[in-house]
């Protein structure tokens, strides 16, 4: 997702900003897609495995985006991918949030979450980043004051793990019916 947003960034000029992967996939279009598709899955295939950074970022992006509904914002629940997804990309480029940002096109919800760390998509990413370090009361607070079910909030990160564990099997048998 970071190197399809760099690549968007010089392909589209420095103003374009996005909102989630597919509006930066129609900007693209589907001939650049394939190409900057086929160079991405060629990196990532010559690893195992996704590193613990990869799959805390994805758990984080799907978590998120699950979430949308228990906070009502059902409307951002790509831009909620985003954040999560791009919640460690200060560690994966090794910058401040503050700069690594500014390195891949997101809409101002997105930046302002991680960066400022206002607003309503960042309400979702601070319960998040609570139920990664087991802070239940935490949790609960936030759960509470944004009237969050604790049910659908469980369901959410539940779900998070199947589908990462299924995107990750999908990837396995990938690589094995690659090396048949």
């Amino acid at each position: 997702s970071i190197s399809l947003l760099r690549f968007i960034s010089g392909a589209s000029g420095v103003g374009r900003r996005m909102d989630s992967i597919r509006s930066a996939v129609a900007i693209l279009g589907q001939k650049e897609v394939k190409r900057w598709a086929t160079v991405a899955i060629s990196m990532q295939l010559s690893e195992d495995r996704p590193g613990e950074i990869s799959k805390l970022s994805l758990v984080r992006a799907r978590f998120a985006e699950n979430l949308a509904p228990a906070y009502e914002l059902g409307m951002q629940a790509n831009s909620l991918f985003m954040a999560g997804l791009f919640s460690l990309l200060d560690v994966i480029l090794e910058k401040p949030m503050s700069e690594a940002i500014t390195e891949v096109s997101v809409d101002e919800r997105v930046q302002s979450a991680l960066v400022d760390k206002t607003g309503p998509l960042y309400e979702v990413l601070e319960l998040i980043y609570a139920y990664e370090r087991a802070d239940w009361d935490a949790v609960a607070i936030n759960a509470i004051r944004n009237a969050a079910d604790i049910g659908a909030v469980n369901q959410a990160f539940v779900d998070a793990l199947v589908w990462y564990k299924e995107l990750l099997g999908s990837i396995e048998t990938g690589d094995a019916e690659a090396d048949e």
